[in-house]
Parts: C-alpha cells; sequence; structure tokens
C-alpha cells in the first residue's frame, strides 16, 4: 500500500529499492500463470500502474532538483511547410517563394505539442534574461531526427535547462514558440 504523505519523506534509494521490489513482486505474480486468478491479475496490474506512477513522479522531482523544466506532450516531427500549417499560417505568406524558403519549407522539425497552453521559462530572444510566458509546443532543435522517430505520436515527459532554451526574437518555426538543444526524456 502506498501512502502519498509517507512517499514525500523517503529518501531517494530507499524509494527507488522499494519500487523496483514492489514492480518484480507485481510482475511475478502477473507472469505466474499457474497461479494466476482474475484477483491477482487485477491486483498485479494496478500495483504495476501504481510503481509506473511513483517512478514517474520520482523522475519528476529529481529533474527538477536537477533545475530542469519539466513539459509534456506529444512528440511530432514535420517538414516546415507541415508545421507552418499545423499552426495556421500559409507557408508562402509568411516566408516567400524564393530558394531559401523552399529549403525552409522541407527542414525537419521536432516539436513536443502541449495539451494545453503551458507557462514556460526560456531566454528572452534579445538576451536580456530569462522570460516566462505561455506556449502550446517546444522545438527540439539540433536533434538527429531518427533518435526521435520512435516518440513520433507518443506522449513524453522531458526536462530541459531553462537558460539553454529560448523564445524567438524573429520571424522562425515554430512560430513564437520556444526552442531548446538539450532535453531529458523523462519518459
Amino acid at each position: 500500500v502506498l501512502i502519498p504523505q509517507f512517499l514525500e519523506e523517503i529518501p531517494h534509494r530507499p524509494m527507488a529499492e522499494s519500487l523496483i521490489d514492489a514492480l518484480i513482486h507485481a510482475t511475478e505474480s502477473y507472469l505466474s500463470p499457474d497461479r494466476a486468478t482474475m484477483t491477482t491479475d487485477t491486483l498485479a496490474e494496478k500495483a504495476n500502474a501504481a510503481s509506473s506512477q511513483a517512478a514517474h513522479d520520482e523522475a519528476v522531482k529529481k529533474a527538477q532538483a536537477d533545475g530542469l523544466e519539466v513539459v509534456s506532450g506529444t512528440v511530432h516531427i514535420m517538414t516546415g511547410s507541415e508545421l507552418c500549417t499545423y499552426q495556421g499560417y500559409e507557408f508562402s505568406q509568411v516566408f516567400g517563394t524564393d530558394e531559401w524558403a523552399k529549403e525552409e519549407a522541407e527542414r525537419i522539425y521536432i516539436v513536443i505539442v502541449f495539451d494545453h497552453e503551458t507557462s514556460i521559462d526560456a531566454m528572452s530572444g534579445d538576451g536580456s534574461g530569462i522570460r516566462t510566458d505561455t506556449a502550446v509546443m517546444l522545438a527540439v532543435t539540433k536533434q538527429d531526427r531518427s533518435a526521435w522517430e520512435s516518440y513520433e505520436g507518443r506522449t513524453v515527459t522531458v526536462g530541459f535547462k531553462p537558460a539553454e532554451t529560448w523564445w524567438p526574437s524573429d520571424v522562425s518555426l515554430p512560430m513564437g514558440q520556444p526552442r531548446t538543444p538539450n532535453v531529458r526524456i523523462i519518459d
């Protein structure tokens, strides 16, 4: 039985060891066909879910303790043209039709789209310091597309450093949304 008030005060190592132990017992119960019943299967599934949520919460706390801002959203990999359309803009009206615009239209973007507007701390585009504003997505820059393809369409929780994340100071994609080169995938 997990009692939330007690979990907040447990040091990280004993908490992690207890979670692993509970997960192993729940998995053993779930995978034992000769001893399993509907009741043990249901309890094992609930224990696995509770253990997973507790592990997620612990990972989020650790990321925040490391100075990371933590957000969740769905990963999308799309071209500049697709991203512009996703944001409700006509690509050619924003960027024109010259050769550079054609390259930009095909550039690949990795974005994490939030379920709702989210308050984000990031560097101001003019370099004046940290600015807090709301965003609907976070662009992940300077990343290899192949590293993110397995996350396409999946909800992830990530952490990033506000001092390494910027609000745009120009017309660039994603329009008006922060971007960062470094994220820690929490789950």
